[in-house]
C-alpha cells in the first residue's frame, strides 16, 4: 500500500492511496481519517498517513482471509471501495481497535 497524498481537511485528513491486494493490479483508492478517529486509534502518537497505511492493511487482510463483518454490504465483501472513512474499518474488521491499539 501507498500513500500517493495527503490533504487537511476541515476534519481530518483525505488520502489518494494506491492498493495491491494478491495478483490484482493496483487500485486507486481515497481514504479519510477524521481528528477524532486519529486520537482513538492511536492516541495521536502516530503520523496519520501511518494511522491510514495501517488501518487499509487490516481491511485488506481481512478480506483475503474473509474475515469482514456478514452485516455489511456484499460490495465491501470482496474488494475495497473507491472511497472510504477510516471509522467504516471499524465496523467490518472484528478486533481491529485492539490491534492498532497495541500498535502504536
Amino acid at each position: 500500500m501507498d500513500v500517493r497524498e495527503e490533504r487537511e481537511t476541515p476534519r481530518g485528513w483525505s488520502y489518494r492511496v494506491l492498493v495491491r491486494q494478491g495478483q490484482q493490479s493496483p487500485t486507486e483508492h481515497r481514504v479519510s481519517l477524521s481528528w477524532v478517529d486519529h486520537q482513538h486509534y492511536c492516541g495521536g502518537t502516530l503520523p496519520p498517513s501511518s494511522t491510514v497505511e495501517q488501518v487499509v492493511n487490516a481491511l485488506v487482510e481481512a478480506i483475503e482471509r474473509h474475515a469482514l463483518a456478514k452485516t455489511l454490504p456484499a460490495e465491501f465483501g470482496s474488494a475495497l471501495p473507491t472511497r472510504f472513512d477510516v471509522s467504516l474499518a471499524r465496523r467490518m474488521v472484528p478486533g481491529l481497535d485492539a490491534t492498532l491499539r497495541k500498535a502504536s
